[in-house]
């Protein structure tokens, strides 16, 4: 199971929404989608596009996965920025840790 899936007993509409991203991205792809200059981009590109129609077609509320996939650009965002501009690189498990609490703490705004 991945960082992202929910459990039997977890299985509100936001878990489902995340564990949908990871199935989608992977847990550890989603850190290639930020350099330019990464082979990787220009084959995840069609995926990419894909995956933002799919979930955005998908049976799960419209707005929640909206600001769900607005996280997740927010957040990478945001390490992209750190990499960049202060030299601080996290790993991509706590990268998607973080972006899994700030999920939870949407979910509950």
């Amino acid at each position: 199971m991945g960082p992202f899936q929910a459990t039997a007993r977890d299985s509100s509409p936001l878990n489902h929404r995340v564990s949908l991203l990871e199935e989608s991205l992977g847990s550890h792809g989603i850190l290639a989608l930020h350099r330019p200059s990464c082979p990787a981009l220009l084959a995840r590109l069609d995926s990419v596009k894909q995956w933002w129609f799919t979930v955005g077609h998908s049976s799960v509320p419209k707005k929640g996965t909206r600001s769900l996939l607005l996280l997740v650009v927010w957040q990478i965002w945001l390490e992209r920025n750190a990499r960049i501009f202060q030299r601080r690189e996290r790993s991509a498990p706590d990268l998607i840790a973080n972006i899994k609490a700030e999920a939870r703490l949407w979910g509950l705004a």
